[in-house]
């Protein structure tokens, strides 16, 4: 990741920026979205259970992922 250009790095953090935004429509209904996440196949069976059973995990696990990529993002950018 060290290696992409600049626009490329801004374009990603960009990208990641507009999930975290969708995320608080997405997660208006937790189960909704757990259905949703299963329906394309973004879901790992091993983890499908837990999720069900606890839908707000998966929005937890999700915003702490977008909040990873953005920050790495942002260090390889030099914004950090």
């Amino acid at each position: 990741m060290k290696n992409l250009p600049a626009e490329e790095i801004l374009n990603e953090l960009k990208g990641a920026l507009d999930e975290m935004k969708m995320l608080d429509l997405l997660f208006k209904d937790p189960a909704k979205a757990v259905e949703l996440f299963e329906a394309e196949g973004l879901l790992p069976p091993e983890h499908l259970e837990k999720y069900k059973k606890e839908p707000e995990l998966l929005e937890d696990d999700t915003r702490k992922g977008l909040y990873f990529r953005f920050i790495s993002l942002a260090v390889v950018g030099d914004y950090l």
